[in-house]
């Protein structure tokens, strides 16, 4: 009795875990313009939309290091087709997504570079965060980017300012 129980645990558990799988699909988009280090503009299934770049914030157009992650992205995806994975519809009607070109993952290498920090707040893909976690802490380490200065404000407290 208590085998058969057991079993039917387990089958029940098997079924819910690929009822809450979720498809990833990646689409093309063709970048238009480049708005920021985390922001731009392409066309995605047929319409014009905004994209903001998951789980990462890239310092405002003000702050220390916001040309240099603006620029980076710029020349990493501007005017090319990327794969876009869509995670959400956000704030401002963007379109919240991972992107990727050639195989790099772009919201990755942002934060390996030192152009960018990780959103504890909205970053919730735990092995993927947990990997751009750990770009940022080699990012740090090795002063790159933003992490050159003596203490870098995050964007989130730079726009409550």
């Amino acid at each position: 009795m208590k085998k058969a129980i057991l079993y039917i645990f387990l089958l029940i558990l098997l079924a819910t875990s690929f009822c809450d799988r979720k498809e990833t699909q990646k689409e093309d988009g063709e970048v238009l313009h480049v708005t920021d280090g985390d922001t731009f503009d392409c066309i995605y299934d047929g319409k014009e939309i905004t994209i903001r770049l998951y789980g990462i914030d890239a310092p405002e157009s003000g702050q220390p290091y916001g040309k240099e992650a603006e620029n980076w992205l710029r020349n990493q995806v501007g005017d090319k087709v990327v794969d876009i994975e869509k995670v959400e519809e956000g704030y401002y009607g963007r379109t919240i997504a991972i992107v990727e070109l050639n195989g790099t993952n772009i919201n990755g290498a942002l934060v390996k570079n030192g152009l960018a920090w990780v959103s504890d707040r909205y970053c919730d893909r735990d092995s993927l965060c947990d990997r751009w976690r750990n770009y940022q802490q080699q990012a740090r380490e090795n002063d790159a980017g933003l992490w050159g200065q003596p203490n870098p404000t995050p964007p989130w407290e730079f726009r409550d300012q």
